[in-house]
């Protein structure tokens, strides 16, 4: 019987992480409307991608155009395109969302397994990673990435000390394909990778070994050369400004925040990982320090210094102190899974996580289920919108909108972008869609298009509320038509009612009058052109 019971015990980990695996994959599922924050945008702009690809006389070669400059951040627009051979624009993002915590659950057990090839790689902490803000806002790009760079550091710890050309060349373009899906990605797996390769030659019992050292900055050559030539063509640089102590006041920032209330900013689980892992560092054993696990343990300590030390915005990028939160805690987790003496701790550790791990998918998916409410009644307020059209978004301050419709706490705004998925789904072209603007993504608004215009449009899309006169001169000095204009704006709110009236009048002046489709929404009003 104590056998039977202590067997159940040791396999809890890995049937807790596959049920609450299960859980999230069907989430997406669960709303009839699922929105992250940019993830609209990423299937919109998978399909102005594969419509500029295969047909040149696309209606979206009106506005946009491939970037010719090297650019990363191809990951999402890749996964979407086959995504989108077998599923509607409806129901991308869902598989999209669902794909991506499945690719990151068997890259986070691939780190495991290489660090501890006979631990077992399934644990919990692996689901809470996984359960991230950066996630819920619909950076698939950055996600995708990581996990690449988990399957390259992985790679290479099965490796390492048995490096020779062939291998690092795999390593290399290895390291290629991750910077082509997302730069921040790319330099996640070029830290692990330096401070894994450091560490060995400066532990090394005998003489240190230079070529294997020299292999691994070889490795990382072509992708360093590629990302200067990025940031140079970016044309934005990183504006740094040192503040480490107000970063470590901050963290982990809003890391773990996917729902309202303590249980939604997973309050009670956060603080206990970060214990076991900082526990779990302090000990290991002097022989664990000399082997691979001690630099592993470096690895996800340089993930927090590199947290406390970089800029958060630089290259038309941002949040990427947020980034490297999330490599200390996933390389943290890993190291939790891969060291034998504390495996009693693992499996207390693992019930712990699934329990609350478990509240907080309660709560996410009330959430959801609640701006799910909010972004139908924006859907049924556009839905007379025809193919082709033209449109152009505003957005107000909503303040109320997360009381009324019961999502308050939220750290993002679910219907920001909701505009992308309408344009995705009724094939229209968005002129406010953030990532063609943003000019780091491989679709760009076309050279021939006036800067200052684009400009004009990134306010409008970042800058919400201030776009009466902005909306006026993009009328009047039009990249082609403007068909329709969609105000998001709370009514009962006194932030919107400011400039509301001001841009009402600015667009009956246009020509463009209240369809009445925008009725059925309370927050949604929705100009057409008074000509057809």
């Amino acid at each position: 019987m104590r056998t039977a019971l202590a067997r159940i015990w040791n396999r809890s980990p890995t049937v807790l992480s596959f049920a609450i695996l299960a859980a999230q994959v069907w989430i997406p599922f669960s709303a009839q409307n699922f929105q992250t924050g940019d993830g609209s945008s990423y299937v919109y702009n998978a399909i102005v991608a594969r419509d500029l690809l295969f047909n040149p006389h696309s209606p979206y070669s009106s506005v946009y155009q491939f970037r010719h400059a090297l650019v990363p951040n191809w990951g999402g627009t890749i996964l979407l395109n086959i995504i989108l051979c077998f599923a509607s624009a409806e129901y991308a993002q869902k598989f999209l969302m669902s794909g991506t915590i499945l690719i990151g659950f068997l890259c986070v057990s691939y780190l495991i397994r290489s660090l501890a090839p006979r631990a077992s790689p399934w644990t919990p902490l692996t689901n809470f990673v996984l359960q991230n803000f950066l996630l819920w806002c619909g950076m698939f790009d950055f996600i995708l990435a990581t996990m690449a760079a988990l399957l390259v550091i992985g790679y290479y710890i099965r490796r390492a000390g048995r490096m020779t050309i062939p291998r690092a060349a795999i390593l290399c373009a290895g390291l290629v394909g991750v910077f082509l899906i997302h730069l921040m990605g790319a330099a996640i797996a070029m830290l692990g990778l330096a401070v894994l390769a450091i560490w060995r030659w400066i532990v090394e019992p005998e003489r240190p070994d230079w070529r294997q050292v020299s292999l691994v900055g070889a490795v990382m050559v072509p992708t360093i050369v590629l990302a200067l030539a990025f940031a140079a063509s970016s044309g934005k640089p990183a504006a740094y400004s040192a503040a480490p102590f107000q970063a470590l006041a901050a963290f982990p920032l809003n890391m773990f925040n996917t729902a309202g209330g303590v249980i939604g900013k997973q309050s009670f689980l956060w603080p206990v990982v970060l214990a076991a892992i900082v526990l779990v560092i302090w000990r290991l054993s002097r022989a664990e320090w000399k082997s691979v696990r001690g630099g592993f343990a470096m690895v996800a300590i340089a993930s927090f210094i590199a947290y406390l030390g970089v800029p958060d915005q630089g290259f038309g990028g941002g949040q990427a102190k947020e980034r490297f939160v999330l490599s200390f805690f996933i390389f943290g987790a890993a190291l939790i899974g891969a060291t034998p003496p504390f495996a009693t701790l693992r499996i207390g550790l693992a019930v712990y996580v699934s329990i609350f791990l478990a509240f907080n998918l309660i709560a996410t998916r009330h959430a959801l289920s609640a701006y799910s409410a909010a972004i139908a009644d924006y859907l049924s307020a556009v839905g007379s919108i025809p193919a082709g059209s033209r449109i152009l978004r505003v957005n107000y301050p909503t303040p109320d909108l997360p009381i009324r419709y019961g999502y308050a706490g939220l750290k993002r705004d679910p219907v920001l972008r909701v505009d992308s998925d309408v344009a995705a789904r009724c094939r229209c072209i968005d002129l406010t869609d953030y990532q063609a603007l943003n000019n780091i993504f491989p679709i760009v608004t076309r050279l021939d298009i006036d800067r200052t215009q684009q400009e004009r449009l990134w306010d409008d899309t970042e800058k919400p509320g201030h776009a009466t006169e902005e909306t006026r001169w993009l009328h009047e000095n039009a990249l082609g038509r403007i068909d329709y204009v969609i105000l998001v704006v709370d009514r009962f709110s006194e932030v919107s009612s400011r400039n509301f009236l001001s841009m009402i009048a600015n667009l009956n002046e246009m020509g463009m009058h209240l369809t009445v489709s925008s009725r059925q929404a309370a927050f949604i009003r929705v100009y057409a052109r008074d000509d057809p």
